[in-house]
């Protein structure tokens, strides 16, 4: 009894060793960064996700908001993204701060990015996944003041200079 215990998990350690994924997602900032969006304004962040380091299979994966879903919302609109072996695929995400917010109000965001295993009868897959988060915090809205008035063109006085020369 004690041998097919042995066995069994020699199995599982060799099953699982076959299961090695360098699945990620790669983020525009650094980790632990604030990001700064004025209040009543938008930016969005690049994101990657990444299937490399000796992947053989390519991957497909799903995109979620785990927090911060009052601000950031998912640009691509995708249900799946396809994610080839070695390589990477791109998604946007926005972030729109109310304008009502006020100054050094803080949001944070979670995104998880996790692998959708195919519809397979009678198949056994293992799925994984990565969690990456990130906080938002609000500045001062931008004032940009709109010119009014006319239009003027001014010269710059080489009128003068040029009817003196010629003369």
């Amino acid at each position: 009894m004690k041998i097919i215990k042995i066995l069994f998990g020699i199995m599982v350690l060799i099953f699982i060793s076959f299961n090695v994924s360098a699945f990620g997602i790669a983020t525009p900032f650094v980790a632990n960064e604030d990001v700064y969006v004025p209040a009543g304004e938008s930016k969005e962040f690049a994101f990657s996700i990444q299937n490399g380091a000796g992947a053989i299979e390519s991957v497909n994966a799903k995109v979620e908001i785990l927090e911060g879903n009052e601000i950031a919302q998912i640009v691509d609109k995708k249900d799946i993204y396809l994610i080839p072996a070695g390589g990477e695929t791109p998604f946007t995400l926005k972030i729109n701060i109310p304008l009502n917010a006020k100054e050094d109000d803080k949001y944070n965001v979670k995104i998880s990015v996790k692998t959708i295993a195919p519809n397979e009868a009678g198949a056994v897959n293992m799925g994984y996944g990565v969690i990456t988060g990130f906080s938002v915090v609000t500045t001062a809205p931008v004032k940009s003041e709109i010119p009014t008035g006319s239009v003027v063109k001014e010269t710059a006085g080489y009128t003068n200079f040029l009817f003196a020369l010629v003369f």
